[in-house]
């Protein structure tokens, strides 16, 4: 692998990283909002936490495929 490969992987896994805090900070919101009053939000809230999760799995799927692959 040439450096250039090398940068790119690693700003993959940096934006993982980011991604994964956003999902934390979601989950944390969902808590917080279940133990002070439920109402239909909690619905939306859990939609896109789902979402998200299913660009977080995209994502290293594609940085593990451009590892294992070079491409």
């Amino acid at each position: 692998m040439i450096f250039s490969e090398y940068k790119n992987i690693i700003s993959e896994i940096s934006a993982t990283k980011s991604e994964l805090k956003r999902i934390g900070n979601n989950i944390n919101q969902m808590a917080k909002h279940l133990n002070e009053n439920k109402n239909n939000q909690t619905k939306e809230l859990m939609s896109d936490y789902q979402n998200q999760l299913e660009n977080l799995e995209n994502k290293i799927q594609e940085v593990v495929h451009f590892i294992s692959e070079g491409e």
